[in-house]
């Protein structure tokens, strides 16, 4: 039965999906061994639609589908660079990679844990599977990683040996500037840290959460869920501007573009249609809703906010909404050749990796 096919058991959410195999040894968490012996035996491979996507600050993005299998794409070229068992469970941020984009990490909410992988050969780096209820894995600036779990303190990981550098009680996700700059730490009273020493609270506006925060060089935007994105000065968090969303639709991710010089955000309208927009924030007439994007079932910024991949296989320059083609600096390939290459994500075609 595919995987998208699959149902929780009777009172368990999605995000609580647990694996199959409960009385089977899980042969990719052994430190050292490759995750292709698992591969072999799952036969799947991205015929399955994805669910999962993750950036980095370099040229790649980990691509995961309903559980378990996991690539690793180059967007310059493009093409395959490792694809390996992993894992990853459905639901939540559990996949993340290295700014560099060599080292891959998964997580899993029931069993598991996180795991890291090299993502050429998708070697085991090393596991902890004492790590329960995983929701969020991030990178951190000094490249350690961000584990954030329910109902529990969130971690600062060494991306190394897996080893607990820091609990950080009664945050729930941390989110930080490329740059180093600065992060948000999302509690019940969020606050932001700069390098410099200095913090400063950010009033929340709804109850559920912030959805994610982007960092520009003076000023960072936060969204939140069922309310609106604001952009915040980076010194004191003075409020610069507000885009207050149509009712039924908030943005779900965010991204500082700099050849725009602007914030861009991709919406998602949850009460109805599920339709997602491409939009270039700001006060005024800097407000664009660029392009609909359909209904896809992730979308992430890559490329240092300057492209948005989206689970069918589509990039788009963000700052213009051109699909693939005349991105400046050819840092895009052309639509045919990431079509060609990319689209094997829905169709399960052979050929393409070369992990």
């Amino acid at each position: 039965m595919p995987l998208c096919a699959r149902r929780s058991r009777p009172g368990r959410s999605v995000s609580e999906h647990a694996y199959r195999d409960d009385d089977q040894e899980t042969p990719y968490l052994r430190p050292g061994r490759s995750s292709r012996q698992a591969e072999s035996r799952d036969s799947r491979a991205m015929k399955e639609p994805v669910r999962h996507l993750a950036g980095c600050t370099a040229t790649r993005v980990a691509v995961g589908a309903f559980e378990k299998h996991v690539e690793v794409w180059d967007v310059l070229v493009p093409r395959c660079v490792g694809a390996f068992s992993t894992v990853l469970d459905f639901g939540g941020l559990r996949l993340c990679v290295d700014a560099a984009g060599g080292r891959c990490f998964a997580g899993a909410y029931r069993r598991f844990g996180v795991v890291g992988y090299n993502v050429t050969d998708g070697q085991v780096l090393w596991s902890r599977q004492d790590i329960k209820r995983v929701q969020y894995i991030s990178r951190s600036v000094e490249g350690h990683l961000f584990v954030g779990v329910e109902d529990g303190p969130a971690l600062l990981i060494d991306a190394d040996d897996g080893r607990t550098l820091e609990r950080l009680r009664g945050i729930r996700r941390v989110f930080e500037a490329d740059a180093g700059t600065a992060r948000l730490l999302d509690r019940s009273n969020p606050v932001v840290e700069l390098a410099s020493g200095r913090s400063f609270p950010v009033a929340r506006t709804t109850t559920p959460g912030i959805l994610d925060v982007a960092f520009g060089p003076e000023s960072f935007c936060v969204s939140e869920a069922g309310g609106p994105t604001r952009c915040l000065d980076l010194e004191n968090g003075r409020e610069i501007w507000r885009y207050q969303p149509p009712q039924g639709e908030h943005l779900l991710s965010l991204a500082y573009c700099p050849s725009a010089v602007e914030f861009m955000g991709v919406s998602r309208e949850y009460e109805r249609t599920s339709e997602h927009a491409l939009l270039q924030l700001g006060p005024g007439e800097r407000l664009r809703r660029l392009t609909t994007l359909g209904r896809p079932a992730r979308a992430e910024f890559c490329l240092s906010g300057e492209a948005l991949v989206l689970a069918d296989g589509r990039l788009l320059e963000a700052s213009t909404e051109v699909c693939c083609e005349s991105f400046p600096s050819s840092k895009i390939p052309d639509r045919e050749c990431w079509q060609g290459r990319m689209g094997l994500w829905m169709t399960g075609t052979e050929g393409g990796c070369d992990g």
